[in-house]
């Protein structure tokens, strides 16, 4: 029983070893400001951000929903 339940928190529990999302967060934050826009508001950068992140999930969730009434249809 331990050996199973041992496996199990090793696969449930771990704490990832990268922080791969984190990394593209920043890598975004430094395409956003650059030496030109180095004076942006710090409200305006976390908003673009947040775009850059969310248009794609929005985008497909749209997709997804004009293919489903394209289907019902």
């Amino acid at each position: 029983m331990l050996p199973y339940l041992s496996r199990l928190a090793c696969r449930y529990l771990a704490i990832p070893a990268t922080s791969a999302p984190v990394e593209r967060l920043f890598s975004v934050t430094g395409q956003v400001v650059t030496a030109k826009r180095a004076f942006v508001d710090p409200h305006t950068v976390t908003f673009l951000v947040f775009l850059h992140e969310t248009l794609p999930v929005v985008r497909e969730m749209t997709v997804r929903q004009i293919i489903k009434e394209t289907i019902v249809v």
